[in-house]
């Protein structure tokens, strides 16, 4: 039987209508030297100095290998095409401790977990196949041993945050306004500072903190200001039996299925703070080149380990399903007051229209 070598073979499986520039775009995102390698057949996008992708093929015409660890995981691939993702082979053991395995990687890689660029790639891997509702058949035989595959179907539902990146910086009570159309208890929650006014005003010829041959008048109202305000967040605190989704929403099967509570509650927030550097995906932009403002709407669920289950209960469930339709409805409203570009919670561009 074929042993683990150094280099490592892990296989995407995604719809045959998903096209290889879609492929290309998501690994963009996560690499920043991800490019295509020209005239090489079938086509191939280069992630890194170790690590390639090639594909597609049809299943029944993939290479041997491709094949072969299809097979091992019995794999429905009716209507899909198959992908080669290649890199090299490092394991870490024991495997370290993780707070939750939500997309059941601990399990998968019980016998070592992946580390440096291997974990990079197939943390890529589950985000590709979440984004384009595919399925991975990964290697998870440790150097050495005899080859294993496992097959993991990333769930689209985990993911349930939203990032608006825009040059346009709205104030908190802007925020908290634009919050509060979609749920009126949204407040402005804390900035992390007190002030209690300015400082007793240095006195010119006065000998101090601060030179007075250097004391000019701006220097005297920056003193009198307050701190500047560099982050802010708006808080959506759901309350148990409570819907946090729009009216209308979608909140699906699970809802009911949790009964009429649907969770025990937890906090949507709107995390707003300037950035200098743009993401992966948004880095070609111009307007972005000095720099931008991030608005992050982010689920904090009333029981963090609960929800990191890789099978959370049917409450559990129910309040991630309502807290993503607060978000898509915040998305919605603060792009259209503010404009700017849509990212997924891994960091792949969203079209406004597609949420």
């Amino acid at each position: 039987m074929a042993e683990g070598g150094s280099r490592v073979e892990h296989v995407l499986v995604v719809p045959d209508d998903v096209e290889v520039d879609e492929v290309l775009a998501l690994a963009t995102c996560s690499f920043a030297g991800a490019r295509p390698d020209d005239g090489v057949l079938p086509a191939a996008i280069r992630l890194s100095r170790y690590s390639s992708v090639a594909g597609p093929w049809e299943p029944e015409e993939a290479p041997e290998s491709v094949r072969a660890a299809l097979h091992a995981v019995g794999a429905d691939t009716t209507y899909t095409a198959v992908y080669a993702v290649t890199t090299v082979r490092e394991r870490t053991t024991p495997v370290p401790f993780l707070t939750g395995d939500r997309d059941g990687l601990r399990r998968t890689f019980f016998r070592g977990a992946p580390e440096r660029e291997e974990s990079r790639v197939v943390a890529w891997l589950v985000a590709a196949a979440r984004r384009l509702t595919g399925s991975l058949v990964l290697d998870v035989a440790p150097r050495g041993e005899p080859l294993a595959f496992a097959r993991l179907a990333p769930d689209p539902a985990v993911d349930t945050d939203l990032t608006l990146v825009s040059d346009v910086w709205l104030t908190p009570d802007a925020a908290r306004t634009l919050a509060a159309s979609v749920d009126a208890a949204a407040e402005v929650g804390p900035t992390g500072f007190a002030w209690d006014g300015p400082p007793p005003a240095p006195q010119r010829g006065a000998r101090g903190l601060v030179d007075d041959d250097a004391l000019d008048d701006a220097d005297l109202a920056a003193l009198a200001a307050p701190p500047p305000l560099e982050g802010y967040s708006v808080l959506l605190p759901t309350a148990p039996g409570e819907a946090a989704a729009p009216p209308g929403a979608d909140i699906g099967a699970d809802v009911a299925a949790a009964g009429t509570t649907g969770g025990t509650g937890g906090t949507v927030a709107i995390e707003v703070t300037g950035i200098a550097v743009p993401p992966l995906a948004l880095r070609s932009l111009a307007w972005l080149a000095a720099g931008g403002v991030q608005y992050a709407l982010r689920w904090y669920p009333s029981d963090d380990e609960a929800a990191h289950r890789e099978r959370p209960s049917a409450a559990v469930r129910a309040e991630r399903r309502r807290a993503a339709a607060t978000i898509t409805a915040l998305a919605r409203t603060f792009h259209r007051a503010a404009g700017g570009e849509l990212l997924d919670q891994s960091g792949f561009p969203l079209a406004p229209e597609d949420l």
